[in-house]
């Protein structure tokens, strides 16, 4: 089955681009976490210096990237959904998830 296939049958071409897109913003997704993950566990410690916090600190690292984890989903599957409707295009990534 090829490409072509898929524009003649319009449910191959749904499920075809479910995947691009699961792929696509799976691989946004982790790229921006690395980010969060670095910053995170590099600027909260300081932030956080010698204060007395009446929970661990490594409960409030969980929690902040938790929230950021969930803030970057929200803003990935805006991107993904949203972007082709006005005409962007992430083409490196793109062709990153491409098979």
């Amino acid at each position: 089955m090829t490409t072509i296939d898929a524009i003649r049958f319009p449910r191959l071409k749904l499920g075809l681009f479910l995947f691009l897109f699961l792929f696509l913003f799976l691989f946004l997704f982790l790229a921006g976490m690395l980010g969060v993950v670095a910053l995170t566990v590099t600027v909260l410690p300081q932030v956080l210096g010698d204060a007395s916090l009446p929970v661990p600190s490594w409960l409030v690292l969980v929690a902040s990237i938790t929230q950021s984890g969930l803030l970057v989903a929200l803003v990935v599957w805006l991107g993904v959904s949203l972007a082709p409707k006005v005409g962007l295009t992430a083409p490196a990534f793109e062709a990153a998830v491409t098979p």
